[in-house]
């Protein structure tokens, strides 16, 4: 039940623009075109649901030889 974080898009969107000459008008230029909106949504969507999938995740190691992990059927 993932909502992208408007904070996060914001402050993504502010990192895009920060290196150009005139921020305050590429900031309205992105703004203004929702496909690239709905890409600056996708990539922090993304970046928020790996979060969360790292915050849930149980690592459990086991030793396993090469020849079995390459061939697990053993056929």
């Amino acid at each position: 039940d993932l909502k992208v974080d408007r904070a996060r898009v914001d402050s993504h969107l502010a990192e895009l623009v920060a290196g150009h000459d005139q921020p305050a008008e590429m900031t309205r230029a992105y703004l203004e075109n929702a496909e690239a909106m709905r890409q600056i949504e996708s990539m922090v969507l993304e970046d928020q649901a790996v979060e969360w999938l790292l915050e849930r995740a149980r690592v459990d190691e086991k030793v396993i030889a090469f020849k079995e992990l390459m061939n697990p059927g053993g056929a």
